[in-house]
């Protein structure tokens, strides 16, 4: 298996959970809740001994929101970027590889596109929008998906 989502037993995660595997610490984590940037898919803490609980996909988004922050993105940016894909990444994905490419167009306006590289038509439109920002000296920002689940998946197996 190239990258690929994990067939966990595990189906929902703690916020203890997911900052040991993030690598947030729980106020970080608790204002980008609060501010609505990330948040809990499963379950949303109300009141005394409710807790949060994320799903897989959340891990995944959160660590992607907190990749684009740590390369410059502010926080709204990245929350915008990160709110356009659902990050739902199912078993039937495991054979794709992602990558989210954002690029700040000079003349327009900043565009994201999310690329899966099992259809081949995607890989060529890739490296067409990649030469295209290159050429005209935009800002091009790649983060690759599929090597963050891998990263998030590692750091579950640690936990398991």
């Amino acid at each position: 298996m190239k990258y690929g989502i994990m067939s966990l037993n595990k189906p929902d995660y703690t916020t203890p959970e997911l900052i040991k595997v993030i690598g947030v610490t729980r106020a970080r984590l608790q204002q980008w809740v609060e501010r609505g940037y990330v948040g809990p898919s499963i379950q949303k803490a109300s009141g005394q001994g409710v807790k949060n609980l994320y799903s897989i996909n959340d891990l995944y988004k959160v660590a992607a929101f907190k990749h684009l922050i740590e390369f410059g993105f502010s926080r709204e940016r990245a929350g915008s970027i990160i709110g356009k894909y659902s990050f739902s990444f199912s078993d039937e994905n495991n054979k794709a590889y992602h990558i989210l490419v954002h690029i700040d167009l000079k003349e327009t306006k900043e565009n994201t596109f999310f690329f899966s590289f099992d259809d081949e038509d995607k890989v060529d439109e890739f490296f067409k929008v990649i030469k295209e920002g290159v050429m005209y000296q935009n800002s091009v920002f790649i983060l690759n998906i599929s090597a963050l689940i891998a990263d998030v998946n590692f750091e579950i197996k640690k936990l398991l």
